[in-house]
């Protein structure tokens, strides 16, 4: 069914980045937006859900294109906003991941191992294992393509190196890596992500039963809120897809403010699993 979203621009933004896979002509669709509503000051008085948007499609753009700094200017502008205490984990967790990204690519390996720690910080708990399944990968891509390079016997830095000690001790805080110096090569921390990957795996796996019951109950009694009631399209202020690729699924993500109790609810549901019925009054089950 067609996804529903907060703004038109946001909309336009999404098919910019699933309809043209071609960068360069998903880049010149994205300039012209940039150009008109967010350019210079025009970013600080912008919807935050429209800035943060903007920001993150075309840091994926650069980033794509290999213009890592206009990628980190991108996002280090978004910072700058006067709600960014208001953007959700989730939506952090994602800026987050190209700014490392980014960073690792131009050799600031420091830097990149700042904004991991900052990545294995984000709560809650819930959504905790996306965004660490999201910065193994990361982390992976950084050891993967210095071993391939290299041989992996250059040494990492030793904010890297404690980065992906911490990363596996999330995972499994029972897992220790025997006698690993300070300053690890890539060689040496290859097991390590790997191991913790390994983990996240086995996770996934053990939840995919727990995930299908959920999906059944779901379509059955519908989305709730912490008070118990059911939450509709009029309850609705965010609906985005969360489309990565550093990520195998895509997941639509939805955020809720109850009319009832006036709480707010976030959900995570895998896109092949949305069933825009769920927002309508009555269970799709019912009809």
């Amino acid at each position: 069914m067609e996804l529903q979203f907060p703004t038109p621009l946001q909309a336009e933004l999404h098919a910019i980045r699933r309809q043209f896979r071609d960068v360069e002509e998903q880049h010149r669709r994205w300039l012209p937006l940039w150009q008109q509503h967010f350019q210079g000051d025009k970013l600080l008085s912008a919807n935050l859900g429209d800035a943060r948007e903007i920001a993150a499609v075309g840091c994926h753009i650069a980033s794509r294109q290999k213009r890592y700094q206009d990628a980190l200017n991108l996002i280090t502008a978004f910072y700058h906003h006067p709600q960014f205490s208001e953007v959700r984990p989730s939506d952090l967790a994602i800026l987050y991941i190209e700014q490392m990204f980014c960073l690792l690519r131009i050799g600031r390996e420091t830097d990149a191992a700042t904004i991991g720690h900052q990545i294995l910080q984000l709560g809650p708990e819930t959504e905790r294992w996306q965004h660490i399944n999201l910065l193994c990968a990361t982390l992976l891509g950084q050891v993967g393509c210095n071993k391939s390079q290299r041989g992996g016997e250059e040494i990492a830095t030793e904010e890297f190196t404690r980065l992906v000690i911490d990363t596996l001790h999330c995972v499994d805080p029972q897992s220790l890596p025997d006698s690993l110096p300070a300053r690890a090569t890539y060689e040496q921390l290859i097991p390590l992500v790997c191991r913790t990957g390994q983990k996240l795996t086995a996770y996934r796996e053990n939840t995919t039963g727990i995930r299908q019951a959920e999906f059944s109950r779901r379509m059955r009694h519908g989305l709730r809120c912490h008070c118990g009631q059911r939450l509709t399209r009029c309850d609705l202020s965010t609906q985005q897809v969360l489309d990565l690729r550093f990520h195998d699924e895509t997941h639509i993500h939805l955020a809720f403010h109850c009319h009832l109790c006036q709480k707010k609810s976030e959900f995570f549901i895998r896109q092949e699993e949305w069933d825009e019925r769920l927002l309508d009054e009555v269970s799709p089950l019912d009809e």
